[in-house]
């Protein structure tokens, strides 16, 4: 099994982060957001599913510690996938309760996240940095792509905090069409 099928199981998010907005919220999706949602997931699932089949080599490693059949590891897979989707919209939830009945600022949650993480990130990287030496080039790349992500976090926390969630979800999920088009550009 190829890991672009388990990337397209994450667009289910768009349709728990609607249920769960509606439950919690009373938050109703409009038929044509309902649509582009839909049009939204069936082109992810199209891309994913196009990059599935170029690649059909399965690598498993015999060194780990515990014995499972390729059928096994497929449904890990399949499990670990449905469950980011939950992860998601307990996230968007998150922030949407932070801001409603906390009254924390969500762009303030979003950056400390950020700063956690990229600590983490930093700590890793000097890592690296000990045992592959320093190189510039590779220094700036982390960084411009360490500022668009927090951009687009703090940009997401404003968004499900304000916005319908099930389509700002559906968005967020076309990150992918926008990593074809980069890999596309940078790698061929």
């Amino acid at each position: 099994m190829n890991q672009a099928i388990v990337v397209c199981l994450w667009n289910i998010a768009a349709i728990y982060t609607s249920i769960v907005f509606y439950i919690k919220f009373g938050e109703k999706v409009e038929c044509i957001k309902g649509f582009g949602m839909g049009l939204v997931i069936t082109c992810v699932v199209f891309l994913c599913i196009e990059g599935a089949e170029k690649s059909n080599e399965t690598v498993v490693d015999p060194n780990l510690p515990f014995d499972l059949s390729q059928s096994g590891y497929a449904f890990m897979a399949v499990l670990c996938g449905l469950a980011v989707p939950i992860c998601f919209s307990y996230k968007a939830v998150y922030f949407r309760l932070s801001m409603s009945q906390y009254k924390y600022d969500c762009t303030d949650l979003s950056i400390d996240g950020q700063l956690l993480e990229h600590f983490i990130l930093t700590v890793i990287y000097v890592v690296y940095i000990c045992l592959n030496g320093f190189d510039l080039n590779e220094l700036l790349i982390g960084s411009f792509a360490a500022i668009t992500i927090v951009i687009g976090g703090v940009t997401c926390a404003r968004c499900f905090a304000l916005g319908p969630a099930g389509p700002v979800q559906s968005i967020f999920s076309t990150q992918i069409i926008y990593q074809v088009i980069l890999n596309y550009f940078f790698f061929g």
